[in-house]
């Protein structure tokens, strides 16, 4: 292993140890001798996705029933046409489906008809009435408490959206390490170290990255909004455990003490309280405000204006038919 940076001046006599963040890694192992014991397994890695965001606002429209409800309420609506058509034996079919679908939305209208096509009528309008009391319930649901997209929680979602990695130099030699792998990754604007691969996955939903967990937690506060709320979110499945160690060339005398020592300061749990301490000095330094009350309305102009304009449309093809 040729070895760069800290590790290069062990190699060339120039130190006899580097400490550190420095991960424990199989080809570190074989080049070098380490201490591991005070900073084994006390991080991981872990993947790092975008946020998922709050869906718009017109999508409340629709959001209230399924796919297959939606589906049924239309058949529902032309079964019942098709058999007032038939028991009122009208010439006017239009206006039926018309009158039908005004009392799916709670709209009164007057029928002249016999006494069993009355009783047919009456259980629509109250099938509509518990159909537009389940809408509205829902509806009220979602403006208060808004729907989010869906949320890439495990590994293989991001195998099914197809997410691109987004490493940083770091990472990117782990990553290439621990799959085995001599393909060469080639890394994309914003991805150079970890903060800023971070705030990139953050602003796109497209992209992924792995991280060391104990840094996203010291340099928390770059991820967040003003209001305190993380804009990525972490996989609870890490992607592996790490090791951190001392490194010191092959061969040191005291490896043996040196690794008695380590292990005494992890058995007494003060490399434990260090960490938590640190991390929590970072955080205390930061505060946030509460976040207002956003009001959201759901205006459906595209909806308006397309009814407009079909009745805009009936309109002038009435005014055009020849009159009887």
């Amino acid at each position: 292993m040729e070895a760069v940076g800290s590790l290069k001046k062990i190699q060339d006599n120039e130190a006899d140890a580097a400490l550190g963040g420095m991960l424990l890694t199989p080809s570190r192992a074989l080049a070098f001798s380490y201490v591991y014991g005070h900073l084994a397994y006390t991080d991981e890695i872990r993947f790092v996705v975008k946020r998922a965001s709050v869906v718009p606002a017109w999508k409340n429209l629709y959001l209230e029933f399924g796919s297959t409800v939606w589906a049924l309420l239309l058949l529902a609506l032309i079964f019942y046409s098709l058999l007032i058509i038939v028991l009122l034996r009208t010439e006017d079919k239009s206006l039926v489906i018309l009158i039908l679908l005004g009392n799916l939305v709670l709209h009164g209208h007057s029928i002249q008809s016999w006494l069993p096509v009355k009783y047919i009528l009456i259980f629509w309008v109250c099938f509509a009435y518990l159909v537009n009391t389940f809408y509205q319930s829902g509806l009220f649901s979602l403006t208060t408490n808004p729907a989010q997209e869906y949320q890439i929680l495990k590994e293989e979602d991001i195998a099914r959206f197809k997410l691109k990695p987004c490493f940083s130099a770091a990472m990117e030699k782990y990553y290439l390490e621990s799959v085995t792998s001599d393909d060469s990754y080639k890394r994309m604007d914003g991805c150079n170290d970890m903060i800023e691969s971070i705030k990139t996955v953050a602003d796109s939903k497209d992209l992924y990255t792995i991280t060391m967990y104990g840094q996203y937690k010291y340099n928390m506060h770059a991820f967040l909004d003003k209001y305190g709320q993380s804009q990525v979110i972490l996989l609870p499945k890490p992607y592996s455990k790490v090791m951190f160690s001392i490194f010191l060339y092959k061969g040191f005398p005291m490896i043996n003490y040196l690794l008695h020592k380590a292990l005494r300061l992890r058995e007494l749990g003060l490399v434990d309280k260090v960490l938590n301490d640190v991390i929590y000095l970072q955080q205390v330094k930061h505060h946030f405000r509460d976040k207002e009350f956003q009001a959201r309305l759901t205006i459906p102009w595209l909806i308006y204006v397309f009814g407009c304009l079909l009745a805009l449309v009936t309109f002038i093809i009435e005014l055009n038919m020849p009159k009887k």
